[in-house]
């Protein structure tokens, strides 16, 4: 263009001089260079092809319907190093991407991501092994959180712009994703489409006010009365239905919509409380369950105190219930957030007690006030004499630690009974109550209080 326009102005001022027609051939000259110069779309950064030729030579390769495999490489944004470290490492990433096989095209993803596109006969397991194997190792001595995505077979994905929410879904799921390496097959496929519906029915029920809280009632076996309630999300779907938490919270987990959730559900249950004086009937507190996301989130305190007293809620009528698994990645953090909570007036139980790796150390560590045993170990209680064992032991400890019990999946007058001969405080489960929506849990709290409230002043 600036060739075109500088000589279309001396052509004006001088017009015995034809140079337009010679400017133009230039010109085309030019462009011609520019396009079939594969330097002009390389990422100069790290001298891989860029992002952007990676999306128009991936939507070629569907329109001419030319099968590929390819390898996502999925860094964690912000390596939490210098920008010359940072530089220097996605640097060394490149070159050794692009030894990996000399078939291979290799290019810039968002951020510090990387893919390889190979056609097909060149393409092994092995050589997705031998990548994730290079990149679970460090880079300059720091360790890069990273998932490896193998696509054997590009027709799992109908159309680039699904490869496209394909790789944004994971992208987004790289912090709370336990796996490391993936084959992405048809399985894989189905079972993401179905996860990316879930996640977007899980933003649109957000936006429409669609989640909803349902309330538990514990029953306190020295009170004979129900003294609080567990309050558990669900989500309505935009046809009436309810979507229970087995298969939202999973995805929620993976896509960082946990924590949105999580606030959306601490606000309905003090908009409940501030309602609803459930105090003068007996209810003391209620139990909030709090996300791994969010224990991990050093902002959490300050996040809590704001929604609380927004609706003037007191602390000490709130329990934040926490699983073991939120203290194993950071677990500085958490007990940090923890003890911030604490010294406000709020009250910490210790849920699921009994799954996973269970360790004692969880309650001598963290400023917990209740320990809630898990369903599948009280249930395994009436069929495990082992089990039976260390329960009885586990409650005598927390008991001397002037610590609460509750026994979680009761549903049945014999284990009431056998719980309450150990020492457990609290009884939560069917046989008493399934999870309630608010109007039902309203009605069942007044009609099953009142009538003990009242009972007991008649003694």
């Amino acid at each position: 263009m600036f060739i075109e326009i500088a000589a279309g102005i001396l052509q004006f001022l001088n017009p015995s001089l034809l140079i337009i027609g010679y400017a133009t051939s230039i010109g085309m000259m030019i462009l011609f260079m520019e396009l079939e110069n594969p330097e002009s779309e390389m990422d100069r950064n790290v001298n891989v092809f860029s992002a952007h030729i990676m999306h128009e030579y991936v939507r070629t390769l569907y329109e001419t319907n030319t099968k590929f495999s390819g390898i996502l490489i999925i860094n964690r944004s912000e390596l939490n190093v210098s920008r010359q470290e940072e530089q220097s490492i996605l640097i060394e990433m490149a070159q050794f991407l692009k030894s990996v096989h000399k078939k291979a095209k290799v290019f810039r993803g968002t951020g510090n991501d990387f893919a390889i596109i190979i056609p097909p006969k060149y393409y092994s397991d092995d050589l997705a092994r031998d990548i994730y194997e290079r990149f679970i190792l460090n880079w300059q001595g720091h360790e890069i959180r990273t998932l490896i995505i193998s696509v054997p077979d590009n027709t799992v994905a109908q159309s680039p712009d699904e490869v496209t929410q394909f790789y944004q879904y994971y992208r987004s799921s790289l912090d709370t994703n336990n796996e490391k390496l993936i084959y992405f097959d048809e399985t894989e496929a189905e079972k993401l489409q179905s996860a990316r519906i879930i996640q977007q029915e899980i933003i649109q029920a957000l936006a429409d006010d669609r989640l909803e809280v349902f309330y538990q009632p514990i029953y306190s076996l020295k009170k004979k009365n129900f003294v609080s309630a567990e309050a558990l999300a669900r989500l309505r779907r935009a046809d009436g239905s309810l979507m229970m938490p087995g298969m939202f919270i999973p995805v929620a987990e993976k896509t960082g919509l946990v924590e949105p959730i999580g606030q959306r559900v601490m606000e309905k249950v003090c908009e409940m409380l501030r309602e609803h004086p459930l105090t003068e009937i007996g209810v003391e507190y209620i139990e909030v369950n709090l996300s791994v996301a969010q224990c991990e989130n050093r902002w959490l305190p300050d996040d809590i105190e704001a929604i609380t007293s927004r609706y003037d809620i007191m602390p000490e009528h709130l329990n934040l219930e926490i699983t073991e698994t939120s203290t194993i990645r950071y677990r500085d953090t958490v007990i940090r957030n923890m003890e911030k909570l604490t010294s406000k007036g709020f009250s910490f139980s210790l849920d699921d007690f009994g799954t996973g790796e269970s360790n004692l150390n969880y309650i001598v560590d963290m400023p917990v006030q209740i320990v809630k045993f898990d369903r599948t170990m009280t249930q395994d209680y009436f069929k495990n004499g082992k089990t039976k064992l260390v329960m009885r032991s586990i409650v005598d400890m927390v008991k001397n630690m002037d610590l609460k019990v509750v026994a979680e999946g009761i549903e049945e007058k014999e284990q009431l009974d056998a719980m309450a001969e150990i020492g457990v405080d609290y009884i939560q489960g069917y046989y008493f109550s399934k999870p309630l929506p608010l109007s039902e849990f309203l009605t069942f709290i007044h009609v099953n209080n009142i009538a003990s409230l009242k009972k007991a002043a008649r003694r």
